[in-house]
């Protein structure tokens, strides 16, 4: 108890402390200045001073003064902002949204407040509402000179926010401590978590409380009538008798220890070094922000490997606070945004050529040191003079697939030499650099013709005359993709390494370099090797944007690259113009800050040295960063200006900076769901943009009908794809639900009695096929393949496209896509162009490949061209960019649509009249304006839309997987947005495609029958997957209807998923205490990183802190906490279910060894008339469980693991032991008292029968005595040590050494002592060493106990192991085959990577040691991303039969354990056949539809 109270009270007192650091920290606070003497002239005295100030004594009306970034250390009402009365807040740790809000002061306080004078006299009388737990609504009244103003929550600050884009700001505190915001939403009395195991070991200890006084009764019963019987008769015990009393409390001694006490004490020292060995993982080790996994308590590590409902944060905790601009949509044309990967490729690849580099710099100074004092040849000679005269040497080649450095003597060749212009670039020659930039950019998109002069080395490699000219004309007829990469990366641009959040910083170009070859410089002065153009083809081909929601879905859509390409190839096409106008709109129609460094360079131009963007939302950082990625930079914002840079000529030619003037701005809302922009251009025009969530800006068109009808056949159409994708997944699951028998759940395997030799290539071949089906639903593919495949059919019928469908079995590299008939097609697709005058059309619209031939990975890359007379369809043109948004969502991706229309001059003035006037109104002001903004906000243009991706933290789709083939249920509650959350949702793969998506809504009538009507569908099977979706508002009103509440929650249960948006954190906590009720027997894990997660994590089971950007208070208050979402799947699969299994076998181990030990006392009392004589020696009885067996139990409850940490990571199906309680439960306990209580009997009556009634040497009772305490022990170590452990090491030897080694030598020291004071009972001295110890019978009666008791288990264990054989046998066989252990590490390696590695490294240097090849050794090679192996089967296909040293069975056996073993296998006849119709039904049906 002493232990366990000292661990509880060090973790409270650690977070005490964190506590007092928190409520320490300082403000400024308002004080007047007492030595203010009032007059104008006393410049070095203020009315007001600040003083900092502790949280903890800040109290209600204190004026508080903040600074940017500043944390706010209490409910505050805004009274002052220097940002023009206007205050961005971060509410992140509030209610988990990323995006800034605004705050403004009452204009009267921020006109008072702004001088310290008034200030100083500032009378006002504040009522506010009373402290509750509504973070979304504020009421309050301020009276100022005699004069009361409404107070909303546009004027209030909660504690807990941050203080962004504002350089300071003034607020009252109204409520501190306890009654803020976030403090209300808190718990107040945490409750204190104990693990279930430990009630169930506490019923069982008062159960054995009983047994013990049961036995106790017995035994004195047994004694009194013995003596009444048989007593009598034997003189020598007459008057010796003893009382009832004494006699009973004698025997409950004798047994008390049946009741182990030392279980408590034990389980301390073990749960201590469980969570020592958690903390030590390397694998939850997060390298980037230098993060273990940190354990707080260890009192519920057994739970957690019980887990049956997650509940997750959303921001910080899934997503990566990082928005990424990734796709658009213009003019029915859709482009993938992939310059970031692209460029993050490049960097990869230039460390791996720079460490390559090093490498053999090393390897040549070694070879140079080596032939030390040999003169240099000629040729070296040479080469140092021409590089010492010339200086490095940078060559340029127009071919895309030529990038090259001609510093090697000039030897460089290509196949494609006769398009090869050259560049030729030296700094001892400044003037040919000039030179060759300007022919360079005069020439852009027409012939190139550059002459480059500078020595050259002749053909044989000797050096030419100095005087020699070499001369390369060629003609460059386009720009490449690839030195378009070059130029955009050249570009003030962002670290590709991260996003921040709230500004990102662009790296300047260097100066005398163009852009097309700056990153050339940068490599060249860094001594970077360069890449060829060949090579970063490749990285651009391959490494490519994969969507989290469907990683295995091809995207065939062309690069915004290659979109600029086409923007400079044909800049006056009709697409250029609509394209060129859609990306000015999103460089124009946001309200993002631009903070840059400039100056002047020599020839008078301004260079950019950084540029920095500030916003209210990382959505439109995304936005601004991609409209400069694609040549629109908006360099500077001058209160109503904007100056945006562009490049109409391409990135070479000069840019051109234009000015517009920013009229009004209408803010995005809530409620709004758009913001819009006036703008007038350079040319007076004047313009309004308006971007939004698709539904709104539909509405608002100038076609809206034709919108709307557009919009609901796309809805149609994706309802009969989900309809037969639904149908699949169901006849899949009912088919899966008839095989399996042990484990329960959608996806899980399915066992029948497998046996112990398992035939290797079934095994493997099984195995395979379960885990490649795990990440590939290929039923599923093929229905949403059909879908577009028809789609797009319709379309050529519809309207003419020349477009071709990509077949079903696409590569996965873009721009190189299959095509249905793709031969026959390919001279129309051809000779087709882009606009009538171009004079090439060659390139990626319409290429042939680079060598001409016609393999069908070069058809793939021929793309239709862009038709100017769809982009004037305008049918054509919204059901395209609807089909693109309804893809782009299913994807996870954030959309918005763009739209326009022009505005005469006079309808403006008119408006902007009424705007000002609801502006400036002091009551219902933002109703007011709202209404008089939405006054312009109709009969727009559809201009295009984006897709944004809320970057995901990396793994957390497969890890989100992985949990849901595990069984437990995902639940998120979240503070964003609705449509956020369910984006994020697909994102993550929380909902699928094919799910039903059940969406509460107070404001949409019958939520109660919603909910009735869903729960009708689940329980009759008829839903494939079901995502239940509620808001705050709604929630709140399901809270005060408890018969709302129970329908809800039973919903909820039965669901796949939930998702809560807009939940406050009193909302959070209390769907987990609702769950933790409804089911009881279920373990609930809450994770989050901010402090609005705290309540929901205290309230949980089992609570995760993710020390991530929100801050650290959710990782203070939390039970475990790690740096990433993806490190639960080994806190729990792996940690979760050793600590499960090791405290499980602990605690069955200890009640199993005093069973086994103190029953043979209960049964030898029987030869003692029940007297109460031990058949033990004193000392040894004391210390049996002290010295002799301590080892054992905690040697299983450390070390044990039961299978591999690959095996457990590969096939989550395996977690549900715990979830199921299968490793402790009554049986189980039955089952292990009943194998003690036979040992106990045999080892009692063996002892008797082969050594008590024949003894010769020494028939006392003292070796009676040892016989049996040594045959138990023996037992106890062999069966918790060698039969139960399956991990058995050289720790387990040494405690079988300990334990039975100790007690030899216990009595020899026994021997010893009672030499000197004989006893009374025993006849211990000497007896060891003189007696019984010289007997044979003595020894050889030991080991027929120990053999007769061992042989009992292994028959026990082998019949257990026929009968009811689970499958933890199942794959600790499987792990002794090595292709399946190397198969299954090579599942779990992006999740084990360190410990693999580390295993590599080890087996490398065994294999050393003992000769061996390294190449026999198998493990996963490391793979870049957090992609999964392509080609898995490739992995073990090189196996032989002879790599194996254990037989294979007969092939009859065979036979018998390929039916024996199943992994839920599609191999029904009738299923595939069910599957085929619904898909050739599917099909007619979409037909029919066209």
């Amino acid at each position: 108890m002493s232990i366990s109270m000292g661990r509880e009270g060090y973790d409270d007192w650690r977070r005490h402390r964190q506590d007092k650091a928190e409520n320490n920290r300082t403000a400024l606070v308002a004080r007047l200045n007492l030595n203010y003497d009032g007059r104008d002239d006393a410049l070095s005295d203020t009315p007001v001073v600040y003083e900092e100030v502790a949280w903890k004594d800040i109290r209600v009306g204190d004026i508080i003064k903040l600074g940017s970034n500043d944390w706010v250390p209490a409910d505050i009402i805004l009274l002052h902002s220097e940002n023009n009365g206007m205050a961005y807040i971060e509410t992140m740790a509030l209610d988990g949204e990323t995006n800034l809000k605004t705050r403004e002061p009452l204009p009267r306080l921020q006109e008072i407040c702004g001088d310290d004078k008034k200030l100083a006299t500032l009378n006002a009388f504040v009522k506010t509402e009373d402290p509750n737990l509504d973070l979304y609504n504020f009421e309050a009244a301020i009276n100022i000179e005699a004069r009361d103003y409404p107070l909303s929550s546009s004027h209030i600050v909660y504690r807990g926010s941050i203080l962004r884009n504002t350089s300071s700001a003034l607020g009252l505190a109204v409520f501190t401590g306890e009654e803020s915001k976030i403090r209300m939403n808190a718990i107040q009395n945490p409750r204190s978590k104990s693990p279930r195991l430990q009630k169930k070991v506490n019923n069982i200890v008062i159960c054995m409380v009983i047994f013990v006084l049961a036995l106790s009764v017995f035994c004195t019963v047994a004694c009194k009538v013995y003596y009444n019987t048989s007593g009598y008769r034997m003189w020598y015990l007459t008057g010796l008798e003893v009382g009832v009393v004494p006699n009973l409390m004698g025997f409950i001694i004798m047994f008390n220890t049946l009741i182990p006490l030392s279980l408590y004490v034990s389980m301390e020292i073990i749960k201590v070094v469980q969570m020592v060995l958690l903390q030590k993982d390397i694998d939850m080790y997060d390298a980037v922000s230098d993060t273990p996994c940190e354990a707080r308590t260890a009192s519920i590590n057994e739970e957690l490997g019980q887990v049956s409902y997650i509940f997750s944060d959303k921001t910080g905790t899934l997503t990566d606070n990082v928005m990424i601009f990734r796709k658009l949509s213009i003019a029915g044309v859709a482009w993938l945004h992939d310059i970031d990967i692209q460029m993050e490729a490049i960097e990869a690849e230039e460390a791996a050529a720079a460490a390559a580099a090093a490498s053999a710099a090393a390897t040549a100074a070694e070879l140079e040191s080596s032939h030390a004092g040999k003169k240099k040849s000629l040729l070296f000679k040479r080469a140092d003079r021409r590089r010492a005269g010339a200086g490095a040497v940078v060559e340029i080649s127009g071919d895309r697939n030529d990038f090259r450095d001609t510093s090697d003597n000039g030897k460089s060749a290509h196949k494609h030499s006769e398009r090869v212009s050259e560049v030729v670039f030296s700094p001892a020659a400044p003037a040919a650099q000039k030179r060759s930039r300007s022919a360079l950019r005069k020439s852009e998109g027409r012939g190139t013709v550059v002459v480059s002069q500078g020595s050259s080395a002749g053909p044989s490699g000797t050096a030419g005359p100095s005087s020699q000219t070499r001369t390369s004309i060629s003609y460059t007829p386009r720009p490449s993709t690839d030195s378009i990469l070059r130029q955009v990366a050249a570009l003030p641009r962002k670290s590709t390494s991260g996003v921040s959040r709230k500004s990102s910083t662009y790296m300047k170009r260097p100066s005398g370099v163009s852009a097309k070859t700056s990153i050339d410089y940068h490599r060249k002065s860094s001594g970077l090797p360069r890449k060829s153009m060949a090579s970063l083809g490749r990285v651009t081909s391959v490494n490519t944007w994969k969507s989290t929601a469907n990683p295995t879905k091809v995207q065939d859509i062309k690069s915004t690259l290659e979109l600029i390409e086409y923007l400079i190839l044909h800049p006056n096409s009709i697409y250029a113009r609509k394209a060129r106008f859609f990306l000015l709109s999103i460089a124009l129609c946001h309200s993002c800050l631009p903070e840059s460094d400039q100056h002047e360079s020599a020839d008078g131009e301004v260079e950019i040295e950084s540029l920095d963007y500030s916003a209210a939302s990382p959505d439109e950082l995304a936005l601004v960063a991609a409209a400069r990625d694609m040549g629109y930079l908006l360099i500077d914002r001058q209160h109503n200006k904007m100056t945006i840079r562009t490049y109409p000529n391409g990135f070479d030619e000069g840019p051109v900076d234009e000015v517009y003037e920013i009229l009004e701005i209408i803010e995005f809302s809530s409620a709004r769901k758009r913001m819009s922009i006036v703008v007038r251009f350079p040319d007076g025009r004047i313009c309004v943009f308006c971007k939004g969530a698709d539904n709104v800006i539909l509405e608002r068109l100038r076609q809206s009908s034709l919108a709307l009808e557009k919009a609901q056949e796309i809805q149609q159409q994706s309802s009969l794809r989900k309809a037969a994708e639904a149908e699949v997944v169901i006849a899949r699951n009912s088919l899966s639900s008839l095989n399996r028998t042990s484990i329960t759940g959608t996806g899980r395997l399915s066992f029948s009695r497998p046996s112990f030799g398992i035939d290797r290539k079934d095994a493997l071949a099984s195995l395979d096929n379960h885990l490649n089906r795990s990440h590939q639903d290929h039923d599923i593919e093929q229905i949403a393949e059909s879908s577009r495949r028809s789609m797009s059919l319709a379309r050529q019928r519809k309207y003419g496209e020349s477009t071709v469908p990509t077949a079903t079995g696409s590569s996965n590299r873009r721009g190189r896509v299959s095509f249905d008939g793709a031969r026959r097609s390919r001279d129309l697709i051809r000779k087709s162009s882009f606009h009538a005058g171009d004079a090439d059309n060659s390139g990626v619209y319409g290429e042939s490949g680079d060598d001409g031939d016609d393999s069908i990975d070069n058809i793939g890359k021929i793309q239709a061209p862009i038709d100017d007379h769809l982009v004037l369809n305008d049918n054509y043109v919204m059901e395209k960019t609807l089909e693109h948004i309804e893809e782009f969502s299913t994807e996870g991706l954030r959309t918005l649509l763009y739209s326009y229309r022009w505005m005469p001059k006079e309808e403006y003035d008119n408006w902007k009249k009424l705007y000002q006037d609801a502006r400036t109104s002091l009551v219902n002001r933002q109703e007011k304006v709202e209404k008089v903004g939405e006054a312009i906000e109709h009969d727009f243009e559809l201009c295009g839309a984006t897709a944004i991706e809320d970057k995901l933290q990396d793994g957390v789709p497969e890890a989100i997987d992985k949990l849901r083939r595990a069984n437990i249920k995902l639940w998120m509650l979240t503070g964003d947005k609705r449509e956020t959350a369910i984006n994020i949702g697909y994102s993550c793969r929380l909902i699928k495609d094919y799910s039903t998506v059940v969406i509460l809504r107070s404001d949409e009538g019958d939520v109660a029958g919603k909910m009735a009507a869903a729960m009708i569908e689940l329980d009759n099977n008829r839903v494939a997957h079901c995502v239940v979706v509620v808001d705050g508002i709604t929630l709140s009103h399901i809270e005060h209807d408890m018969t709302l509440m129970s329908l809800f929650i039973d919903l909820g249960v039965k669901a796949d998923s939930v998702i809560c948006c807009r939940a406050s954190p009193s909302q959070k906590a209390s769907m987990v205490k609702a769950v933790r009720k409804k089911v009881k027997s279920s373990i609930t894990l809450a994770i989050g990183d901010g402090a609005n997660d705290i309540a929901m994590i205290q309230s949980a089971d089992v609570g995760i802190g993710i020390t991530g950007k929100e801050g650290l208070q959710a990782a203070r208050s939390s039970d475990y906490s790690i740096a990433q979402f993806r490190y639960l799947l080994k806190l729990l699969l792996v940690h979760g279910r050793w600590n499960y299994v090791r405290t499980c076998k602990y605690i069955l181990g200890t009640f199993y060894k005093e069973f086994l030990f103190y029953l043979t006392q209960a049964i030898f009392q029987g030869n003692t008339m029940f007297t109460g004589t031990s058949l033990y020696e004193n000392w040894s009885l004391s210390m049996f469980n002290t010295l002799f067996t301590s080892l054992p139990v905690l040697c299983i409850g450390i070390f044990e693991k039961d299978l591999e940490p690959a095996t457990l990571i590969a096939v989550p199906e395996l977690y549900a032991k715990g979830q199921q309680n299968q490793a402790f439960g009554l049986l189980i306990f039955l089952g292990w008292m009943v194998i003690a209580a036979s040992q106990s009997v045999m080892v009692s009556f063996l002892t008797y029968y082969l050594y008590g009634f024949h003894a010769i040497v020494d028939n006392t009772l003292y070796p009676l005595g040892v016989i049996s305490f040594t045959s138990i022990i023996i037992l106890i170590c062999t069966k918790l040590q060698l039969l139960e452990m399956h991990y058995i090491t050289v720790i387990n030897v040494g405690t079988m050494v300990l334990s039975i080694g100790g007690w030899m030598c216990w009595n020899m020291f026994l021997s010893y002592i009672y030499s000197k004071k004989p006893s009374k009972i025993y006849f211990v001295a000497h007896a060891l060493f003189e007696e019984f110890g010289t007997d044979l019978s003595f020894w050889t009666t030991i080991l027929v106990i120990f053999g007769v008791g061992l042989t009992f288990e292994v028959v026990v264990r082998l019949a257990r192991s026929k009968v009811l054989q689970n499958e933890t046998d199942v794959f600790q066989e499987l792990e002794k085959n090595a292709d399946v252990r190397n198969r299954l590490e090579e599942e779990a390696f992006e999740e084990l990577h360190y410990s693999l590695s580390t295993k590599r490294s080890q087996l490398d240097a065994e294999a050393r040691v003992s000769g061996l090849s390294s190449g026999n050794i198998r493990l996963p090679p490391r793979q870049s991303g957090s992609s999964i192996i392509a080609h898995p089967q490739n992995f073990y296909d090189d196996y032989s039969d002879e790599d194996v040293s254990r037989p294979l069975p007969r092939s009859g056996t065979r036979q018998k354990l390929k039916k024996m073993v199943k992994f839920g296998r599609k191999t029904s006849g009738e299923y595939e056949r069910e599957i085929q119709e619904i898909l050739k039904r599917r099909q007619q049906e979409l037909d029919m539809e066209y």
